[in-house]
């Protein structure tokens, strides 16, 4: 007589495994499709401001020379005060010149308790930048607001040079 070894059905069909890393497949495609794609055109503009208004003041206090960014409708321009006036500092290579997308608005926001604002426009366009950085690390600057959509960040700097970037909705 021949005795078959007691064979246990346990363990998993290779059907059970497919129809498992199928539903791990499908779940992680949707936590993927729900993630944020990226960092809005306000948010990068708000990057992109807040490290030129850095080096400025960086800038400021190392070479002991005053910078600083004067804004225009789309961009702005990092600035520096040699020879008696201001000129475009266009040797610091990729914070020289940010661009503002079109959507986005940069406007000035007033100090008061009413937080009047008003858009910058070409009659506001001067050949001396709108906040400044001299090299004692003392700042000079109108807080500036900028927005898109329901997006809006205010940048103030401090009387001491201290960069303030706040969102609001």
């Amino acid at each position: 007589m021949v005795v078959q070894p007691n064979r246990s059905e346990a363990g998993l069909s290779l059907i059970e495994i497919m129809a498992a890393l199928f539903i791990v497949g499908l779940t992680a495609t949707f936590l993927y499709a729900s993630v944020p794609s990226g960092k809005t055109p306000v948010e990068t503009a708000r990057i992109s401001l807040t490290q030129q208004l850095m080096a400025a003041e960086k800038l400021a206090r190392t070479t002991g020379e005053p910078y600083g960014v004067r804004l225009e409708q789309n961009s702005s321009t990092l600035m520096v005060f040699r020879r008696g006036e201001w000129t475009e500092a266009s040797h610091i290579y990729g914070l020289s010149h940010v661009d503002i997308p079109d959507p986005l608005s940069l406007e000035k926001t007033s100090k008061t308790a009413n937080q009047s604002r008003s858009r910058l426009s070409e009659d506001d366009e001067t050949d001396m930048p709108q906040m400044w950085f001299d090299p004692t690390g003392i700042a000079q600057a109108e807080p500036y607001s900028l927005m898109a959509g329901s997006d809006e960040y205010t940048l103030t700097i401090e009387p001491g040079g201290d960069i303030d970037v706040s969102k609001r909705r």
